[in-house]
C-alpha cells in the first residue's frame, strides 16, 4: 500500500524505515528531546533511540566543550585533592585512621 501512495504520488519508492530515520534526523536537527522523537517513532526505550540517533545530537557535545573552553584560565576542572601528594607524616599515620 505505502510503494502504491509513492506512485500515485509520484515519489521516488523510497523503505518506510528511511522515512522513519529522516523524521527523526530532522526532529532531533532542530532541537526536540531524544524522549520525543523515541514516544514518536514508538520505541519501547529511550536506549534504543539514543544507539539508533544518538549521533545527530553532537551540538549537545560542543556546548559543553565551548563551556569548558570560556572557563577562565586560571580555573581547574581537576580534583586537587586526588591529586595531591601526601607528606612522609601523612603516609606514616594513614594505617592508624
Amino acid at each position: 500500500m505505502f510503494y502504491k501512495e509513492l506512485e500515485i504520488a509520484e515519489l521516488r519508492k523510497i523503505r518506510v524505515h528511511d522515512l522513519r530515520y529522516r523524521v527523526a534526523s530532522i526532529l532531533l536537527n532542530r532541537g526536540c528531546s531524544m524522549l520525543y522523537v523515541k514516544e514518536q517513532l514508538g520505541h519501547s526505550s529511550i536506549r534504543i533511540t539514543l544507539e539508533l540517533y544518538g549521533h545527530f545530537l553532537p551540538s549537545e557535545n560542543q556546548g559543553v566543550i565551548d563551556t569548558l573552553d570560556d572557563l577562565p584560565k586560571t580555573a581547574t576542572i581537576r580534583n586537587l585533592s586526588a591529586t595531591k601528594k601526601e607528606t612522609h607524616r601523612e603516609r606514616d599515620i594513614s594505617h592508624v585512621r
